[in-house]
């Protein structure tokens, strides 16, 4: 999305609210937003309880929330971070030639910091959302009040 664009559709709202859901929010959100200055309300989900620490800290501007959370599509649904993969590619992947990459890349990013590993995509190494408690986007927009959002980001990784 051109940056450009962004700040034409913001100066076309003038006043009116412009809220986005960022499901996967990893790296906040993205710069171009700004555009819409103090009418910008957003609400950013990650399953890394840290990264969401990071970024409610640095964030200065109010209506933007980071939630630490696993988003579920029903009620009562436990999240697994380890149903990534197919059965096919767990039965096989020890023998696989990037396992042994995967285990030098585990043992060099165990000590790095959280911006490392998020660069690296390795969310699961950082401090987690409980998976017993995963949101309903329904039920997270109602709490907050929100009725309608103008823009859906997600990023999920192939959950």
């Amino acid at each position: 999305m051109d940056g450009a664009f962004t700040r034409l559709v913001a100066g076309a709202l003038g006043a009116s609210p412009f809220r986005v859901l960022d499901i996967g929010c990893s790296g906040g959100l993205d710069p171009r937003w700004r555009a819409f200055g103090a009418n910008l309300q957003a609400i950013g989900i990650d399953a890394s309880r840290g990264e969401c620490a990071r970024l409610s800290k640095t964030e200065a501007q109010p209506g933007i929330e980071y939630v630490p959370a696993f988003v579920a599509g029903m009620v009562d649904r436990t999240i697994d971070p380890e149903r990534q993969a197919s059965p096919l590619i767990l039965a096989v992947r020890e023998r696989l030639s990037f396992m042994r990459t995967r285990e030098i890349r585990a043992a060099r990013l165990a000590a790095a910091e959280i911006e490392e590993k998020l660069r690296h995509n390795a969310w699961e190494m950082t401090e987690l959302a409980d998976k017993e408690k995963p949101v309903l986007v329904s039920e997270l927009l109602a709490a907050r009040g929100w009725t309608d959002f103008d823009y859906l980001k997600i990023d999920i990784d192939g959950s």
